[in-house]
């Protein structure tokens, strides 16, 4: 491969990379990672602005750069640091219009608020909005948002350019069905306001949400559909060029300028400009001038997942294609044939080049998809064959009725044609082991993989498939065979609630509890991508200590998604009732089976054991009281599981350990979050804990965890460690412990 600045493009990537993980890591500690707010008067200048759909309230966002304070002394130290940065202004559309303006781009503005500072994931696979917000250059939010005063500057060309995007996204609507209208404006426009969240998801589960995006089939349709046909119009080539790239740069500024825009229109006016020098264009080599230009402007791009896709797929099709490409000739007209096996095997030489690009693609993003989403759709490189063909005519379609809306009488194609698309979908995903979960693969593995592939690749030589294809097979063995583990046991944050996750050596997965009372979607948000982190699509069983809500609603929002199996479900005795009434408020989609819980139950799973001591079968009490309380032992480790049980629940769990001879645990979880109607003096006196584990929000309206408690729990000599202050808490029954994300 002889491309000597291709290669020094590389060199640079890899060393700009590096040195971005060495000198500028993303934060992954848990203090101070929520700002509580500090109300300030600040004035900024409006660089984009874009409608937005929350919570059914529509809102302008406004971003906001050049920020200074009218009073910095009233700011925290972290608040004081992210005045360097940019910023967000959410504002109520009606009160928009109760000023009877929307600030125009470039203005200068002044603003009174709450700064708010973003905040970081505590867990595994949650999403971190301050780290994807930093890659932005976006450093806090303004809530409450009242503007003062505004004055009289403004970007001409970027304000008109917005207002022709407005005027063309309402032509969307007028000339399409809502539906059909909200997936062109984010296609054509990037306008994802509208998109209806089921549909982003079903194609994202399916892997053509690609689609959706602006990216190098809209600019070859735009750019490259506009440059020929000027040279049809007998233009010459350097003003044709010209123009071709001035229209391209008004689009990706129009659109927003995304990751995959900003590639696609890069390599396009690269490929312009050798149109001009009359050099022949070299993909690979345009990309990587242009990653090399992204990450010097930008390097924390090194850690964005559309940037590395977007590079990733052209990778891939300029490395792999060329070797996965069909030998010439194999569908080669002859002398005689009749004319329907020409066309026969023209759509089978496009089928089968199709899969080769499709299959290219999926080859050199696997470790990237994985490292990201956790998860791959395994049919999307045969789903894509059936969707890409169309994309042609949606866009061209979408475009003539955004500029003409008369042309409404076309929507049947569009709509016949999304259709056809959600259809696919959901046939593909009934196809057994539709989607192959992983979870996070450790950096060694990517590292190994993307040697295996591309050593063939530098040394290519015609006929050396073989060792093309045995390298690659090495490489998927090395990414996707899962390695022995160790037994972990991982307290979640969660906040005002519970949630703990125990991974076995021998390959069996449990959760005890899941739910709170001050997290949204906890089950969504925190559990499932927690559990996709760490490659589980399924949990041997479910431990539920009581049916309080901050304790199930967390399951029982994951039951109802579907995303993880549950085997069994365990309930105390006596709550069972009480958890049927909520599981029927759900649809689940299968029948999972439900046992109950009593005192002397065991289970067993290789190398641990799990036993109830609490509540026995005739107990009689409150729903805390009655928490299921459970002996985890792993080898010599042995934790203590205590749910909510409060003090009449206790008396009897201790009388329990006194009879059974129980001491010296190694770790306790902390009942009812640190309240001080629990963990009594008689209760650490007979367990004698080494470590104390504690779950409950941070700053919480119980005052959890208690002083009293804390204060019996330091007596007792042992660590104690809370989820507010520490995040997710990981224990390895081999006595390491280590905590945040």
């Amino acid at each position: 491969m002889r491309r000597p600045l291709l290669c020094g493009c590389i060199c640079l990537f890899v060393l700009l990379a590096l040195w971005t993980k060495l000198m500028h890591p993303l934060p992954r500690t848990v203090s101070d990672t929520v700002g509580e707010g500090d109300y300030v008067i600040l004035t900024g200048q409006v660089y984009q602005k874009e409608y937005r759909i929350s919570y059914g309230e529509e809102k302008i966002r406004f971003y906001l750069k050049s920020i200074t304070f009218s009073d910095q002394s009233k700011l925290s130290e972290n608040q004081r640091n992210n005045t360097l940065k940019n910023i967000i202004c959410d504002v109520p559309a009606e009160v928009c219009k109760e000023w009877g303006l929307i600030p125009p781009l470039g203005c200068q503005i002044m603003a009174e608020g709450v700064l708010q500072a973003f905040s970081h994931a505590t867990n595994d696979g949650e999403f971190d909005a301050a780290n994807y917000y930093a890659i932005e250059g976006i450093g806090a939010t303004l809530k409450e948002v009242r503007i003062l005063k505004t004055d009289a500057k403004r970007w001409p060309v970027r304000e008109g350019l917005y207002q022709l995007r407005q005027y063309l996204l309402g032509n969307l609507y007028r000339a399409f069905p809502e539906k059909e209208a909200s997936i062109l404006a984010k296609m054509l426009l990037g306008d994802g306001s509208g998109l209806d969240r089921e549909i982003r998801d079903l194609y994202q589960a399916n892997g053509i949400v690609h689609i959706l995006s602006i990216s190098g089939l809209h600019i070859t349709l735009l750019g490259m559909g506009f440059y020929q046909l000027l040279r049809r119009l007998t233009m010459p080539i350097v003003p044709a060029a010209i123009l071709g790239g001035i229209v391209i740069l008004l689009y990706g500024i129009m659109t927003g300028f995304g990751v995959s825009a900003c590639r696609a229109i890069g390599m396009y006016l690269i490929r312009m400009l050798g149109e001009v020098w009359g050099k022949s264009y070299d993909m690979l080599t345009a990309m990587g001038v242009l990653a090399v230009t992204m990450l010097t402007e930008n390097p924390l791009l090194s850690y964005h997942s559309g940037f590395l896709l977007s590079f990733a797929s052209v990778c891939g099709i300029g490395l792999l294609g060329p070797i996965l490409q069909l030998p010439a000739g194999m569908f080669r007209k002859r002398a005689g044939q009749p004319g329907w096996m020409v066309l026969m095997k023209k759509a089978l030489e496009g089928g089968v080049s199709g899969i080769s690009v499709s299959l290219s693609v999926t080859l050199f993003t696997l470790p990237i998809q994985f490292f990201f989403f956790y998860q791959i759709p395994v049919y999307s490189v045969f789903l894509n064959l059936l969707v890409i063909p169309f994309m042609s005519v949606v866009m061209i379609v979408g475009l003539l009725g955004m500029v003409f809306p008369v042309l409404g009488f076309l929507s049947p194609i569009e709509v016949g044609i999304f259709s056809w698309f959600e259809w696919l979908c959901k046939l593909f995903e009934k196809l057994p082991g539709h989607t192959l979960l992983l979870g996070r693969p450790d950096m060694w593995r990517i590292l190994l993989y993307y040697l295996f592939l591309l050593v063939p690749v530098f040394w290519w030589k015609k006929g050396q498939k073989k060792v093309f294809l045995g390298c690659t097979v090495v490489a998927l063995i090395l990414l996707l065979i899962p390695l022995p583990g160790r037994t972990r046991i991982y307290c979640l944050d969660v906040g005002q609630g519970e949630c703990i996750v125990l991974q076995t050596k021998g390959g069996g997965n449990y959760l005890f509890d899941g739910g709170s009372n001050s997290r949204a979607d906890v089950g969504e948000k925190v559990i499932v991508p927690f559990l996709q982190y760490h490659g589980i699509g399924k949990l041997d069983g479910v431990f539920l200590s009581h049916v309080d809500t901050d304790h199930v609603n967390g399951v029982l929002q994951m039951l109802q998604g579907g995303d993880v199996m549950v085997k069994t479900l365990y309930i105390p005795s006596g709550q069972e009732g009480a958890f049927s009434e909520k599981l029927k408020s759900i649809e689940t989609g299968e029948r999972i089976e439900l046992q109950t819980v009593q005192k002397g139950n065991v289970w067993t799973h290789q190398d641990f054991s799990l036993k109830c001591l609490h509540p026995a079968k005739d107990f009689q009490g409150e729903s805390n009281d009655g928490s299921a309380c459970y002996l985890l032992q792993a080898g010599d480790f042995k934790m203590l599981l205590t749910g909510d049980v409060e003090e009449a629940g206790e008396e009897r769990l201790l009388e329990g350990l006194k009879r059974q001879s129980i001491s010296g645990v190694d770790v306790l979880k902390v009942a009812h979050h640190g309240s001080s109607s629990s963990t009594s003096k008689e209760l650490l006196g007979q367990i004698r804990p080494r470590l104390a584990v504690i779950s409950c929000g941070r700053k919480n309206s119980y005052g959890h965890p208690h002083t009293e408690t804390l204060e019996r729990l330091k007596q007792t000599g042992c660590r104690i460690m809370t989820t507010p202050e520490y995040g997710q808490i990981t224990i390895d029954t081999k006595g390491k412990i280590a905590w945040g994300y």
